[in-house]
């Protein structure tokens, strides 16, 4: 005859397999309603392509040469050229990959994601990580409507011919309305696309994308063949041993790898969320700081080509142009504003590219923004 004790211990089993078929039971729902509130990337070209214009911006098109001109004074841009890369080796990569492991394993905004792994008091750290990049959103958001202005501008009007036509169009803007409204259309478009999320950015990306690196292969073919650019390119890629010693070259280098590859902004880590599991994030974290560093090392060649073309028909010196280059006029504008214009203006079918370029820069400055 079964005791008491035996009894209960039927009875506690008998709730154990009660409970277990229930947990399989919601073990199954699960994933179904997991699977209708997941989005993620619909292929690995849509992830590349998307994280690629969140990158590829600003930093690489106006920047980054302004930085290798202020280093080429001395001799030559190379030794700057090395340490950039050494940087992009040793500080971008690993952080890259680091935010897409974080992202893609915890499927959390920085907030979220730090509580899980740290701990409820780490939860600040997550907070501060959405702070700065929102501060970069304000600054960048004026800098796309910049970009708009002018694809509208050059779709009716003809391009700057040289250096005084070029100004007076950007301190006409200035001067004007515009850049309230085209601010403000900025972060209207940007805080729609964040609605739809990914659903909204990776078809774009898909499209734009493709014909902004296009226009900026093209441009560099082009630039090339221009008169005097083998001068732009040689001071470019010589070299001057001495600057190592410059404590201000390892610092712009190191900066220069931040704007150009947005590495511990959190823009990586925000894409890896919709990430598949199949997407390897080593993979994807190597792959797109190497295309979006190549993409500022055309960008480089490609200015200093155009900018060395028009002034040494103009007799200015080297060192002159250098400055130039370096100084690149207010709220550091030179090089996009005032000089791709004027490229443009020097190339064959430029009348239809000049705005295609800026309607680009301008697309892919919304994907950044988002």
């Amino acid at each position: 005859m079964a005791t008491e004790e035996q009894f209960a211990l039927l009875e506690d089993q008998g709730d154990d397999v009660i409970g277990g078929h229930d947990r399989l039971e919601n073990d199954k729902e699960e994933p179904s309603k997991k699977g209708k509130q997941e989005k993620t990337f619909s292929s690995g070209i849509g992830l590349v392509l998307s994280c690629l214009g969140s990158t590829v911006g600003t930093g690489n098109i106006w920047r980054y040469p302004r930085i290798v001109a202020a280093h080429a004074a001395g001799g030559g841009a190379l030794v700057f050229l090395i340490v950039w890369c050494f940087f992009l080796w040793l500080w971008s990569i690993p952080l890259i990959i680091l935010e897409y492991s974080t992202g893609r394993y915890t499927r959390c905004s920085t907030v979220e994601s730090m509580n899980k792994l740290a701990g409820p008091s780490f939860r600040f750290m997550g907070a501060w990580l959405i702070i700065v990049p929102f501060a970069i959103g304000c600054y960048y958001s004026v800098l796309v409507g910049w970009c708009f202005y002018y694809f509208i501008y050059f779709l009716v009007n003809d391009l700057p011919s040289n250096l005084d036509e070029s100004n007076k169009i950007w301190n006409d803007l200035q001067d004007s309305h515009w850049p309230v409204w085209c601010h403000l259309l900025s972060i209207i478009t940007s805080s729609l696309s964040v609605i739809r999320g990914v659903s909204t950015i990776e078809p774009m990306s898909k499209v734009v994308v493709p014909i902004l690196l296009s226009i900026v292969i093209f441009s560099f073919y082009w630039a090339l063949f221009l008169p005097y650019a083998s001068v732009g390119i040689e001071r470019f890629f010589t070299p001057n041993w001495a600057s190592l010693a410059n404590s201000r070259l390892w610092l712009d280098a190191i900066t220069q790898n931040a704007w150009d590859t947005g590495a511990a902004v959190c823009g990586y880590w925000t894409f890896s969320i919709y990430m598949r599991r199949s997407n390897g994030a080593v993979r994807v974290g190597t792959l797109i700081p190497i295309g979006n560093n190549f993409v500022s090392l055309l960008c480089g060649m490609l200015v200093f080509c155009c900018v060395f073309s028009v002034l040494l028909r103009q007799s200015y010196g080297v060192d002159r142009i250098l400055t130039i280059i370096g100084d690149n006029g207010p709220a550091n504008t030179g090089l996009t504003f005032i000089w791709f214009p004027i490229l443009y203006n020097n190339i064959t079918g430029g009348r239809v590219l000049c705005p295609l370029f800026f309607i680009c820069i301008t697309l892919a400055g919304f994907s950044s923004m988002v």
